[in-house]
């Protein structure tokens, strides 16, 4: 199990303690018509509850790691923030994208609004409203 680095909110130490006495109930044959605290089954598995095992692997695990050389330590923790500004960048540089293609196609969208008005003016101002003529007119008022 690592659980030597996780976080611990009391529901997942919660849930994690109730899968932990479901095996165990089915592995001991225990049914659950049968009237068992989870105390008594703890003590007849020889088992601790699950907040004091990880409190327990978590002090194991600080040990090693506190006699751990400092540069190394310091490495971790610069590699650690090196990450994150990374993800942290290409979030920034996607969101930027996302805001990039956003203008384009509003501009793009802008553009063909523009276009159709343009043509609707056409259409309207020099195919309908201009006079339809009839023949070419005369030159000559006696002809």
């Amino acid at each position: 199990m690592f659980c030597e680095t996780w976080k611990n909110p009391s529901q997942i130490t919660r849930r994690l303690q109730t899968f932990i006495n479901k095996c165990l109930r089915r592995i001991m044959n225990i049914k659950w018509t049968d009237k068992i605290t989870n105390e008594e089954l703890w003590r007849i598995t020889k088992q601790k509850s699950i907040k004091i095992q990880i409190k327990r692997r978590k002090w194991r695990w600080i040990g090693p790691t506190l006699r751990k050389d400092l540069y190394i330590i310091l490495y971790y923790i610069i590699l650690y923030y090196v990450v994150l500004y990374c993800i942290i960048l290409c979030y920034v540089m996607l969101c930027y994208v996302v805001v990039l293609c956003y203008f384009i196609l509003y501009y793009i969208i802008l553009y063909y609004i523009i276009l159709y008005y343009i043509i609707l003016y056409y259409i309207i101002f020099y195919i309908i409203l201009t006079p339809v003529h009839s023949g070419p007119k005369p030159c000559h008022p006696l002809i």
